[in-house]
């Protein structure tokens, strides 16, 4: 029964070590990566529809009032903080009235692209909206940034979730090893206890650590010699040896001292018996 019990507590350790391992393992490979692109995408999302919506007001403003210079500073603005890769704007006949950034995607798909809608062109993102001047419509404006950007913060997202992953695993493994380094001496220590229980004293541990569970063996070391040398002494006395000596290890001893004081008896009594024996030889002696 103590065996089992420690082999269940060995159990009841290491499964849920082992389960949360692997279910933060399989969270962080599977389901994390998808999150983080949801989120990732949602952002750029985010990021476009603010940029079109700042863009669009400005330049509704500038041209409401005649400042083209307005409205290119507008648009120059918001290309350097947003760090846009295209920056476009129509008037109602689809003539450029400004263009900001590196991207080189043809006309006729920026007039193609629908309203408010995300669309993936020519590796970017765009996103275009109308410009609306006294209840007509101005022009378009259209914003885009280049999808090498939202990869990258999906690669990183991924190695995040890999470094996770293996961090995990490894944190993991070494509880598994944690437990099993603790959970095999106790369970050497039990048979060799078992054993000893069963009458079988040549019983040896073999444990050698610098720590808690190396203490404990130790002592139950120090115990096994402690029962063994009682044995031996109780072994010789029944051989009649009574000069037996037995090493009291302490004030605390009372059973080494208990069986020195047996031995101290029975010696004493065979001393008594000695010179009894020796009275009635003489005595029998002396009256033939």
């Amino acid at each position: 029964m103590a065996i089992s019990g420690l082999k269940s507590i060995k159990v009841k350790l290491l499964v849920p070590i082992a389960v949360f391992t692997v279910a933060t393992a399989v969270f962080n490979a599977t389901y994390y990566p998808a999150i983080e692109l949801e989120r990732i995408g949602a952002q750029f999302r985010e990021k476009l529809d603010a940029t079109l919506n700042t863009l669009v007001l400005g330049l509704e403003i500038s041209f409401s009032s005649g400042n083209l210079g307005g409205a290119r500073q507008t648009a120059e603005m918001l290309k350097q903080d947003r760090d846009l890769a295209l920056l476009v704007v129509w008037d109602d006949s689809q003539n450029e009235l400004l263009r900001h950034g590196s991207a080189t995607v043809p006309a006729a798909r920026l007039a193609a692209l629908p309203l408010r809608t995300l669309r993936e062109v020519d590796g970017h993102m765009l996103l275009k909206d109308e410009i609306i001047v006294d209840g007509e419509v101005f022009g378009t404006a259209i914003v885009g940034l280049s999808i090498a950007e939202r990869e990258a913060a999906e690669l990183r997202s991924w190695r995040v979730a890999l470094l996770t992953t293996v961090a995990l695993v490894s944190v993991g493994v070494l509880l598994l090893l944690l437990v099993n380094s603790i959970t095999r001496p106790i369970l050497q220590i039990t048979h060799t206890a078992q054993a000893i229980a069963k009458g079988d004293l040549d019983q040896r541990l073999s444990i050698h650590r610098n720590d808690e569970i190396g203490q404990l063996a130790g002592a139950f070391g120090q115990l096994v010699d402690y029962i063994r040398g009682i044995s031996v002494a109780a072994d010789q006395l029944s051989q009649g040896n009574l000069r037996v000596k037995v090493n009291i290890r302490s004030e605390a001893d009372v059973l080494s001292r208990s069986f020195a004081q047996l031995a101290e008896s029975l010696q004493s009594v065979f001393v008594r018996l000695s010179q009894h024996s020796s009275a009635l030889y003489d005595a029998s002696h002396s009256t033939s």
